[in-house]
């Protein structure tokens, strides 16, 4: 029975029927009885305050430490206590919903301290902290003090979680006040240390330049952004240059990331700042360069993704030209599988077959998912042969190196071979279905589990 099915079935049942039937659930398994004890005080906030604060206290009273097995059901008790604070407080009493979750966001060192976190589930419990905290915040009036208010609760941000206070601010601040917020964290980034090897205060100073970056996405503002940057790195490097590039694609003036981006030769330019610039003079509506650099990154990375962007740019009438000098470029990579590879994909399945079987002593070299989707390419374009020798391959692949507990695999191939054999209309050079198969049963002959699996049995 599916969530809304078993919904509409219950609320036919009397009120009466479904809170005994809670309240026993509830006596029966310990870890519903909070939750439910919650549901029930939902419309007596100061009860349910008190209760929510006595949980939130169990919590940070613990001592023991919490492994990574035992994380997950601490991730689903913390997810509760939210949302019991979000459901039960937030609308109904937003003042003691935030006095709650600041509480439990400043309680993070000590949680996260002896949690093996490495799901990361303790910390998405947090960051959901921070948009509940926005949430609440946003209900109630607004003061001057509220800036202060985020920039202090996002102190301390030693484990990075708070760093959503800052995503989720523009629930909470608005423009002039997000503005504000940005410049206390450039007064502080910009601060000189006390002496040159203070190593605490420049990690301070890094970390307000990355939180005054974090308010400027909030504001959608690039040119914040690439300052913010600055501050630390007056000389973005091509890595910096390409991510404050980027902002100015989402956000404008978009003419920013194209001169951002023209300090390097472009044939250094790698394939992310190609990408960024091939989004800028799409907005800019620059067809020749837009056309001259999807060419470059399609020379760059030969993929056919890139390839089919290209394509796009051209009149139909150069696009035979353009796959013939694609193909040639393929070739050249030395790598036949890629380039069978990439003849699939851009719909040229013959030509594909013709290098497969003219390199198939390989095969047995290519990694065992690109084989895969080859011989799966070449089954759907009716290329049988070609998909033979790859399904060949997989199999052999299997039994060379004893994987027994993907016999099951293998088997499912000479099952695919058979198949396959009644669709070919000859193997040319190779040896058909039965010689082929002679041969694999001589050279695993004592591989007993897979000729078992081929068999049907076991």
């Amino acid at each position: 029975m599916t969530h809304d099915e078993l919904r509409t079935r219950l609320a036919k049942l009397s009120q009466e029927r479904l809170a005994e039937f809670v309240a026993r659930l509830a006596l029966d398994i310990p870890e519903l009885h909070e939750r439910v004890e919650a549901l029930a005080l939902s419309g007596d906030p100061k009860s349910l305050g008190r209760l929510l604060r006595k949980r939130l206290m169990a919590v940070k009273r613990g001592r023991r430490f919490i492994d990574y097995r035992q994380s997950r059901a601490f991730a689903v008790e913390l997810s509760g206590w939210l949302a019991d604070v979000g459901e039960g407080l937030v609308e109904i009493d937003p003042k003691a919903a935030l006095g709650l979750l600041e509480e439990f966001i400043s309680s993070d060192g000590r949680i996260l301290g002896r949690v093996d976190d490495s799901i990361g589930l303790i910390g998405d419990a947090f960051r959901l902290a921070c948009g509940l905290w926005h949430r609440a915040a946003s209900k109630l009036p607004a003061s001057p003090d509220w800036v202060k208010r985020v920039y202090d609760l996002h102190a301390d941000n030693d484990y990075g979680v708070r760093d959503a206070l800052l995503d989720e601010a523009a629930l909470r601040l608005s423009e002039l006040e997000l503005r504000r917020l940005a410049k206390m964290y450039e007064e502080e980034a910009g601060t000189p240390p006390t002496r040159p090897d203070n190593s605490e205060r420049d990690w301070q100073a890094h970390s307000a330049a990355t939180s005054m970056g974090q308010v400027a996405l909030a504001l959608k503002d690039a040119a914040l952004y690439e300052k913010s940057l600055r501050i630390r790195s007056p000389q973005l490097n091509t890595i910096q240059a390409t991510k404050v590039a980027k902002k100015y694609v989402a956000f404008g003036p978009v003419e920013k990331a194209v001169s951002l981006l023209e300090f390097s030769q472009s044939a250094d330019r790698d394939l992310g700042q190609l990408d960024v610039l091939a989004e800028a003079y799409e907005k800019l509506g620059d067809s020749a360069k837009l056309r001259e650099t999807r060419k470059r990154l399609f020379e760059r990375s030969v993929s056919s993704e890139d390839f089919a962007a290209y394509l796009t740019c051209l009149p139909e009438t150069e696009h035979a030209k353009a796959k013939k000098s694609a193909i040639a470029k393929v070739r050249t990579t030395g790598d036949p599988f890629r380039a069978a590879e990439f003849l699939l994909e851009i719909g040229d399945p013959e030509s594909a077959a013709r290098i497969v079987e003219s390199a198939s002593g390989g095969l047995m070299d290519e990694y065992y998912a690109q084989l895969l989707r080859l011989a799966k390419g070449f089954e759907q374009a009716d290329q049988f042969l070609p998909a033979i020798l790859c399904y060949r391959a997989l199999c052999e692949q299997i039994l060379e190196e004893a994987r027994s507990k993907a016999y099951g695999h293998a088997s499912r191939y000479v099952a695919k071979l058979d198949a396959l054999n009644l669709s070919i209309d000859g193997y040319g050079d190779f040896s058909d279905q039965v010689a082929y198969m002679a041969g694999l049963r001589e050279r695993h002959a004592r591989k007993h589990a897979f000729w078992r699996r081929v068999k049907g049995v076991g």
